[in-house]
């Protein structure tokens, strides 16, 4: 099978400045946010090196990055910086060993595109979502470009959506990142959905 993961080997553009001018954290999370208030916990589904992690930390009272490569793991961990409170947890792909229903928000980074077992992984979301959460979901765009993973490996918008999205857990919107990325919300609150059906401003 072929590896669909990111290389360890390469955490340097994780961190780059290049990778903080074209989707900066903070920014990147506001767009997500659209003007509301959040708060309880985040969690960060493939964290890598806590990228987003660590912003979180500014809307959010907890936050958790659960990743299943260890050596972003001890990377988090060694440049947690004073006064943080962030979290970092070894995980399996399809299971994180955190509780049920512990996320207010539970955020993908460039990840859902890497997985073997889409389904397997949607579960688990849904299973970490608390019943008002959201599922914010970050992806590269599907067309040709110098970085990134190949064009046969990228999901576009449609086909993310067609892969996330059932009977317990729907689509609410779309979020402009820029040409490179898009971002997709989802959740298992009915009143969200039906706002967002009904085309409310959410």
């Amino acid at each position: 099978m072929e590896n669909l993961k990111f290389n360890p080997q390469n955490i340097d553009k994780l961190i780059s400045e290049k990778r903080k001018k074209e989707l900066p954290p903070l920014e990147t999370l506001e767009k997500f946010m659209k003007g509301k208030t959040y708060k309880g916990t985040f969690v960060d589904f493939g964290c890598g090196v806590g990228y987003f992690t660590f912003p979180a930390e500014k809307y959010f009272e907890t936050v958790i990055g659960v990743d299943i490569e260890p050596k972003m793991i001890d990377y988090a961990l060694k440049n947690i910086h004073e006064g943080s409170s962030a979290k970092f947890i070894l995980s399996h792909e399809n299971s994180t060993a955190l509780p049920s229903s512990i996320a207010n928000v539970v955020f993908m980074s460039n990840v859902f595109h890497e997985v073997y077992n889409p389904k397997l992984v949607v579960n688990e979301l849904k299973r970490l979502l608390k019943e008002e959460g959201e599922l914010w979901v970050l992806e590269w765009s599907k067309k040709e470009m110098e970085e990134g993973p190949p064009l046969d490996h990228r999901i576009s918008r449609d086909e993310l959506i067609e892969m996330i999205a059932d009977d317990e857990i729907k689509f609410i919107g779309d979020i402009h990142i820029s040409d490179k990325f898009y971002g997709a919300k989802f959740t298992m609150n009915e009143e969200l959905y039906l706002k967002f059906y009904k085309n409310e401003k959410l």
